[in-house]
């Protein structure tokens, strides 16, 4: 009770106060009865976000640590737990106005255009030429063409014509649609982390209930969520054809498991449609088909699955009238500069001072190079957890390669770390859960309410000033896994314990996770000696 109350009330706090978009059409919105206007005002959102922020922050581990003390209740109604107080927390989010981002509005405009017969990949909203749609847009994305699949833009538009082109129906829409994708989330790492024998609720806890999805896609409606609920239960697809090919002995049990990876492929194609970071599934469906091929053959298979998965996407594309410019859209991300991406930063601080001592010439290439560089790194790491996901699981790989990819692009949004932290959350956190979680809520105060950001104040100095805080955010992270043996609920979790295999059918049998087990006969057994566990 006490982690809903105080969840609602820190969300109420934000919602309630966060600035109107000022181009936006008027809409109803969450208002603090008997208060004045105070919605504009940066003097009242900019607290009520921090300490709104906070509380919900507070509650989240709350909800995991009532969960923990809850792990000899059934587990229906421990999710059922979980599922009353993330709905509550959720009131107030759901009816309020975008949070953190205007991209929706965005959204409503390309799918408006496509609404027209033309392709948001080649033709900017500024072909609307004016109107109610484009006047919303943020001026950023006004001429940039879109950088989302055919799926993306086949739901923009479907939601704009059903809403008859009203474009405050349509944000609200979009918001309902979001929602679909957070739900596919929760089912997937809950099937992921019952297959891989951790606890499913507090991995969905870990995974989905935190502040990231909570205030980015449902506040925030980021069409990364959709991408996220069809990559996620295309991986769980995935963890599942692993459990039944390591319980198969004959080739008949082996061809039973074939409609895992066909669901696979189908999902995770969907999720590469919508945007093109899930196309990392598609490379593990290839890799993990036959494990025993040499590597080169297996990553040659995967390649062909990625192949054929693009194939698909392109069959969509004509259906849908949308060409291939969204992948060359990608880059126009990487136009903003103001984010807390490392490699962004460290790029920005070299040319910064290559121009200061006058190396003019220089400083672009070099601006140029850390980018690369930085891709680079994430290439090579993708590459080595693909070739060790046999040890550590797919799931496990698939999510970090998510997350590698994240903090190593050119740009930094809270809602690119949504998809891989749910998937290395139903894998298992394991002792790196304290370090997960103070990254998660770190992260959660990066993006400021939309109309208070004091980029213009700190712009000059904004490189030293940005890899400051995220050296800060680093040492708050590593001073957590070193504190974090300290507080129990915070050291190798229930997500970590061994699920009884007679509860769970599509279990991965596991022997590395038993020590609870024991701990749990030892308790229940006055005369048997204590067993210590190591933290």
């Amino acid at each position: 009770m006490r982690a809903a109350v105080l969840g609602v009330v820190g969300a109420a706090m934000i919602v309630s106060t966060h600035p109107t978009w000022p181009l936006a059409a008027n809409s109803w919105r969450v208002r603090v009865p008997g208060s004045f206007d105070f919605t504009n005002s940066s003097a009242v959102a900019i607290p009520a976000f921090i300490i709104g922020t906070a509380m919900v922050c507070a509650a989240w581990m709350l909800l995991i640590r009532s969960l923990r003390d809850a792990r000899d209740r059934p587990m229906g109604a421990r999710i059922g737990l979980l599922m009353a107080v993330t709905a509550i927390w959720l009131v107030p989010v759901l009816i309020g106005p975008p949070l953190f981002s205007n991209d929706v509005y965005s959204y409503a405009a390309q799918g408006e255009v496509a609404s027209r017969g033309m392709d948001p990949t080649s033709t900017p909203p500024l072909a609307l030429n004016g109107g109610p749609f484009l006047t919303p847009a943020d001026p950023v994305w006004r001429d940039a063409v879109a950088p989302y699949g055919p799926i993306a833009i086949e739901i923009g538009k479907r939601i704009v014509s059903a809403t008859e082109h009203d474009p405050a129906a349509s944000v609200w829409l979009f918001r309902v649609v979001i929602m679909f994708g957070v739900g596919a989330m929760a089912v997937g790492v809950f099937d992921i982390a019952r297959t891989r024998g951790k606890d499913p609720a507090t991995a969905v806890a870990i995974g989905v209930a935190n502040p990231i999805v909570l205030f980015q896609f449902v506040g925030g409606i980021h069409n990364d969520a959709l991408m996220a609920g069809a990559l996620i239960l295309g991986v769980a697809a995935i963890a599942r054809y692993q459990a039944a090919i390591a319980g198969a002995h004959t080739a008949s049990e082996r061809s039973r498991a074939a409609p895992y990876l066909i669901t696979a492929f189908g999902l995770i194609t969907i999720a590469t449609a919508i945007k093109i970071p899930a196309a990392v599934g598609l490379l593990y469906i290839g890799w993990i088909m036959r494990d025993s091929l040499k590597p080169s053959r297996r990553l040659a298979r995967g390649v062909a699955v990625l192949v054929a998965g693009f194939v698909v996407i392109g069959a969509f594309g004509y259906m849908f009238n949308v060409g291939w410019g969204w992948i060359g859209a990608l880059r126009n991300t990487g136009s903003i500069t103001s984010t807390l991406a490392p490699v962004n930063l460290v790029s920005l601080l070299a040319r910064d001072t290559l121009e200061f001592v006058g190396l003019q010439a220089g400083a672009e290439v070099v601006y140029s190079a850390v980018r690369l560089l930085g891709l680079a790194v994430t290439g090579v790491v993708a590459i080595w957890l693909l070739r060790n996901s046999d040890r550590f699981g797919a799931p496990h790989a698939i999510g970090m390669t998510l997350l590698i990819a994240a903090i190593l692009s050119p740009v930094i949004w809270p809602w690119y770390f949504a998809a891989g932290f749910a998937l290395v959350a139903a894998a298992g956190l394991g002792r790196f859960r304290p370090s997960a979680m103070t990254l998660t809520i770190a992260v959660s105060f990066v993006v400021w309410p939309t109309g208070v950001s004091i980029m213009k104040t700190v712009l000059p100095i904004w490189p030293l000033l940005g890899l400051m805080l995220v050296i800060l955010i680093a040492g708050l992270a590593v001073f957590a896994q070193r504190r974090g043996g300290h507080v129990p609920w915070l050291v190798a979790g229930d997500d970590d314990e061994t699920v009884d295999n007679t509860e769970s059918p599509n279990l991965i049998p596991s022997s590395s996770h038993t020590t609870p087990r024991v701990n749990e006969c030892a308790s229940k057994h006055p005369c048997a000696p204590p067993i210590r566990t190591s933290t």
